[in-house]
C-alpha cells in the first residue's frame, strides 16, 4: 500500500512539473491582455479619450462658428464703409433706446433650474 502511495505521490510531481511553464505562460498572456484592455493606455480608456475628442472638436466648431460672426461684425464696423444697420443696432444696444413704433417684449433669461418652461410663460410645478 505505501509503495502505492509512493508512485502516485512522484507521478502527481512529475505530472504538475510538466504543468508549471503552461501555467505561468497562461497567467502572463492573461495579465498582459487584462492590462492591454483596462490599463492607463488601453482600449477602453482610448475609446474615452476618442469621446472626449469628439465632443471638444464640436465645441471648437460652435466657437469658430462664433468667431467667424464676430469677425464679420468687426469688419462690418470697421473701415471707411460701416454698416448702417449694424452701426444702429449697436446705438441702440448701447444707448437701450427703441423707435416709438417700435414693441418691446420683455422676457425673463432661461435658467436651467425651471426645465425651460421660462420662455413659454408656463410656472415649474412646486
Amino acid at each position: 500500500m505505501m509503495y502505492h502511495l509512493r508512485y502516485r505521490l512522484m507521478d502527481l510531481a512529475r505530472t504538475s512539473r510538466r504543468a508549471i511553464l503552461p501555467c505561468i505562460i497562461a497567467l502572463a498572456a492573461l495579465y498582459f491582455g487584462l492590462y492591454a484592455v483596462f490599463g492607463p493606455k488601453g482600449f477602453q480608456i482610448l475609446h474615452e479619450r476618442e469621446a472626449e475628442l469628439a465632443l471638444a472638436n464640436a465645441e471648437l466648431d460652435i466657437l469658430k462658428d462664433e468667431q467667424e460672426g464676430l469677425e464679420r461684425r468687426v469688419r462690418l464696423l470697421n473701415g471707411r464703409a460701416v454698416d448702417r444697420d449694424l452701426l444702429e443696432e449697436e446705438a441702440r444696444r448701447t444707448l437701450n433706446m427703441a423707435h416709438p413704433d417700435e414693441v418691446i417684449v420683455l422676457m425673463q433669461p432661461h435658467s436651467p433650474t425651471d426645465g425651460g418652461n421660462s420662455d413659454r410663460g408656463v410656472r415649474p410645478a412646486r
